[in-house]
């Protein structure tokens, strides 16, 4: 959607005020300042409690670099079996492929229709040992929403972590 206009107008004035100290010592602590501002205001929006440094809450380029980060955070380990949709971003199917060369077993379920997936999803995860499931909100391609209450549900009773990728919602 547009943007709002005060948004427009906020962003356009700290660009100019960033132009007037680039590349100088108080244009370096101006920007650190207004990243730390910036993530105390998303953090108090998000109910996050920032860790010491700031740990809790990290700002990153976009969606496929903090879904590689956090992948990258599960030590995964051959034998692991990892379950997603066929509903996935590609650059998230990309980089759940590669998790294959670490003899991570992956499991794409078709979410063509809510009921099927979730009876697939909680099959799977009544036979095998289950490390991760990682979905998407809403549907890329479509819009579709997947059905996050009842996969969380799933997940909950096996304690099997859960990455919801919620850039499309």
């Amino acid at each position: 959607s547009p943007a709002r206009v005060e948004v427009v107008e906020e962003m356009q004035a700290v660009s100019d005020e960033f132009r007037t100290l680039l590349f100088s010592e108080s244009g370096i602590d101006w920007y650190r300042k207004q990243v730390e501002n910036s993530r105390q205001k998303v953090a108090r929006f998000l109910h996050v409690h920032l860790g010491e440094g700031g740990g809790s809450l990290v700002f990153v380029p976009n969606t496929t670099t903090a879904y590689r980060l956090a992948l990258a955070a599960l030590e995964f380990h051959p034998g692991d079996i990892v379950i997603t949709s066929d509903q996935e971003h590609l650059s998230t199917l990309q980089a759940l492929y590669s998790l294959k060369q670490r003899g991570v077993e992956l499991i794409v379920i078709p979410a063509s229709s809510e009921g099927r997936f979730l009876t697939q999803l909680d099959d799977i995860c009544n036979e095998r040992k289950v490390r991760l499931i990682t979905v998407s909100h809403v549907a890329h391609t479509d819009g579709r929403i997947l059905p996050l209450q009842q996969v969380c549900e799933i997940a909950g009773r096996r304690n099997i972590i859960l990455a919801i990728d919620g850039a499309q919602a």
